[in-house]
């Protein structure tokens, strides 16, 4: 058992500048701390299987939610069920 942080944890790159940290990666269990700078997106998509929880540490994130746009900002979350387009 090892103290995992993004210091510690191997980082990767998406959307030519979007940070993303795996901090767990199990098949059972996923998490990942991600940077994404004002202005950027991710393209909508759902999963067949996976449930998803998005936790903002800073900033203000907005989620739509098959076509319902909610805002959540720091220290404020939100479920995305498996099936449901984001």
């Amino acid at each position: 058992m090892a103290v995992i942080s993004t210091e510690t944890a191997s980082h990767y790159l998406w959307q030519q500048v979007c940070d993303g940290w795996p901090l767990v990666d199990h098949p059972g269990l996923s998490v990942k701390q991600e940077r994404m700078p004002p202005g950027t997106a991710e393209d909508r998509h759902h999963h067949a299987l996976s449930r998803q929880f998005f936790y903002v540490l800073a900033g203000e994130l907005t989620m739509e939610l098959d076509g319902t746009r909610y805002a959540i900002g720091a220290n404020q979350g939100i479920e995305v069920a498996p099936g449901l387009f984001h």
